[in-house]
């Protein structure tokens, strides 16, 4: 890279490839340490930094100079830390929410039930982020308490599709979680 840029004009896959190790070498420390700043987690920002490289790599992001480049993945580093930290406010606040909601699971002060619970919840939530996109936003959405018609209309698709979408995350969720954490999730869900 010579300073103007990343772009695939006239290059081969090796110069393109040469371009990158470049581009890559010369940005992610700084953008590790602007996403860790953001997000307060070493592992999460340089996950994030390493989904923003994806996506270059993916998409063969052409990019004229190295003005827009550095903008670029500045953006595209805040965009995601900000996403992920919305993420994790949602997760807090349906946790907070569904803990008030149901007295069931209301720890009586104790730490160790408390932890216990939240260890639940974080292990639907990781095995959640793992389904295909549409199977995870209908899921948040049915975990957030929504009813088949609200998902239709958030996601304008038709009723046997969010039913589908609902069935083959159940289906997924069912081989990755516990008996007792499945059964868990089903009563928020169902």
């Amino acid at each position: 890279m010579t300073g103007a840029g990343l772009n695939m004009d006239n290059k081969t896959h090796e110069e393109f490839l040469h371009e990158f190790k470049q581009l890559y070498r010369r940005y992610y420390k700084a953008l590790v340490i602007r996403a860790y700043q953001m997000v307060g987690d070493r592992t999460v920002a340089e996950d994030i930094v390493q989904e923003v490289f994806a996506s270059i790599w993916e998409r063969k992001v052409d990019i004229q100079s190295e003005a827009a480049v550095h903008i670029y993945l500045y953006n595209g580093v805040r965009n995601r830390c900000l996403n992920y930290l919305e993420h994790q406010q949602v997760e807090r606040s349906y946790l907070q929410k569904k803990l008030q909601e149901n007295p069931e699971y209301d720890v009586d002060g104790s730490d160790e039930e408390l932890q216990i619970t939240e260890a639940v919840f974080d292990r639907i939530f990781q095995c959640v982020d793992q389904l295909p996109e549409k199977q995870r936003q209908v899921m948040m959405l049915m975990l957030e308490g929504k009813k088949l018609g609200e998902i239709m209309a958030v996601l304008q698709l038709s009723a046997s599709t969010v039913k589908t979408h609902r069935r083959r995350a159940l289906d997924f969720l069912r081989t990755k979680l516990s008996r007792k954490e499945f059964l868990f999730l089903l009563q928020f869900v169902m």
